[in-house]
């Protein structure tokens, strides 16, 4: 799959002048939209679920996480109460259902080795710090069976790095990866999606 996102609205630093900028991430790839804030990451999310709708030629965005990794790193009341290896769990037993218990239950222990949470496995989501409940949403989507992934990456410079690697390990296994970040620290070897010198990404309304 190719992710795609036409006509995002960019408004100028300066406010006189505003543009346009459109981009595609094949499979395979990582790029990174800089500058992108919370409602640029929403309405990419919002297109991608909308073109995968219409390529099945449904309507709305019922199924949405199974086609899409949402990243976000954002904790949510709901599961907080949840340990990883049984969120991780949940997630497998939906995602994987066709497969055997057995099946099911060796994808999430290599998974939680993958991502580097066999210390925390038996913790509280509530109770991760903000790298290790990122890496959990991985882990959630991709045994959902996310193909492809639109991700947010915050943090210090070391978690950025952090976040990268996972994504190089995990998520581009599956598809293709657009990152939305406030700042190029820890990007700087990702490919960026272009915007005029100075603007400031807006997402128009």
């Amino acid at each position: 799959m190719v992710i795609r996102a036409t006509k995002l609205r960019v408004d100028q630093a300066a406010g006189d002048r505003a543009g346009e900028v459109s981009f595609e991430v094949a499979a395979g790839e990582v790029r990174a939209l800089v500058g992108g804030s919370d409602a640029t990451f929403d309405a990419v999310m919002k297109g991608l679920w909308a073109q995968r709708a219409a390529a099945k030629g449904g309507r709305g965005e019922s199924g949405r996480r199974d086609a899409v990794g949402y990243v976000s790193g954002e904790g949510g009341e709901r599961y907080e109460g949840l340990q990883v290896e049984r969120m991780l769990g949940y997630a497998a037993e939906l995602g994987l259902r066709t497969e055997p218990v057995e099946v099911r239950g060796e994808r999430v222990e290599a998974m939680i080795a993958t991502l580097g949470l066999s210390e925390v496995r038996t913790r509280r989501l509530r109770e991760l710090d903000g790298l290790a409940r990122w890496k959990v949403e991985v882990g959630e989507c991709a045994l959902l069976g996310a193909r492809d992934w639109v991700v947010k990456i915050e943090g210090d410079e070391v978690a950025r790095r952090a976040k990268l690697k996972v994504m190089r390990e995990v998520i581009l296994a599956s598809g293709a990866a657009l990152v939305i970040s406030s700042s190029a620290v820890g990007l700087e070897d990702v490919e960026q999606v272009t915007t005029p010198a100075g603007a400031v990404l807006e997402v128009a309304r």
